[in-house]
């Protein structure tokens, strides 16, 4: 997959970080959550795949930590099928609901070796009208996030995957990353260099965020 870009958190990013989320949490908004691991390494890896056939996911090179599998399609006859996560590693394991918030690696998440995210069918009762159906926790899921937890060596690390999941098989697999520390937890979208677009609250924060950073950038422009 694409190359990775190691984005360490600096002790300022991270404070107004959590000023933000803070502010954007007691409007109720749910922006995305700082954790313990705001300070230590966040290897993260954009992609922007969709997910058809089989996905393969590595947190290590040459290893397949996780696996995707969408075999949803649909014909004038009917159609449907699975859109699946499986744990490849003897640790790979995940948590199948679409998280926006929280912490992943705490007591709070349960992990499986795998999960059905979306599973599709059709029926024709009379044969006269075929109904298509979707039922599972990602339909019509964007900007979510998949909690992940994996063993690099003999340490265990938890990680993330953004995943935009559609009515009826379309799925899109948008960036992954996870702790570098071994079992230190990470925050669900932490690390994130390409975010959704959070409500307005979150809008404003990341604004006055890019704002800060343009501003740096222009004062070393002049000192240069």
């Amino acid at each position: 997959m694409n190359s990775r870009k190691e984005a360490p958190l600096s002790e300022h990013l991270t404070k107004r970080w959590l000023g933000y989320a803070a502010a954007a949490g007691a409007a109720g908004l749910g922006l995305f959550s700082a954790s313990p691991a705001a300070k230590a390494d966040i290897i993260y890896t954009y992609v922007d795949s969709p997910i058809t056939g089989v996905l393969d996911l590595d947190f290590t090179p040459g290893t397949v930590d996780f696996q995707f599998m969408n075999d949803i399609g649909w014909t004038r006859w009917g159609g449907g099928g699975f859109l699946t996560v499986h744990g490849m590693g003897l640790w790979s394991r995940v948590n199948g609901y679409p998280l926006r918030s929280g912490i992943i690696g705490s007591t709070t998440l349960w992990f499986r070796n795998g999960a059905f995210l979306e599973t599709c069918g059709a029926y024709n009762p009379r044969d006269t009208q075929i109904i298509r159906w979707c039922a599972g926790p990602w339909v019509d899921q964007k900007d979510a996030y998949l909690g992940l937890e994996f063993q690099i060596g003999d340490s265990v690390h938890y990680g993330w995957a953004r995943l935009n999941v559609g009515w009826g098989g379309p799925a899109e697999l948008i960036s992954y990353a996870y702790n570098a520390v071994p079992n230190q937890p990470i925050g669900v979208g932490e690390g994130d260099q390409n975010l959704p677009e959070p409500g307005t609250l979150g809008l404003l924060a990341l604004g006055s965020l890019g704002l800060s950073f343009r501003r740096r950038r222009k004062m070393a422009a002049r000192e240069e």
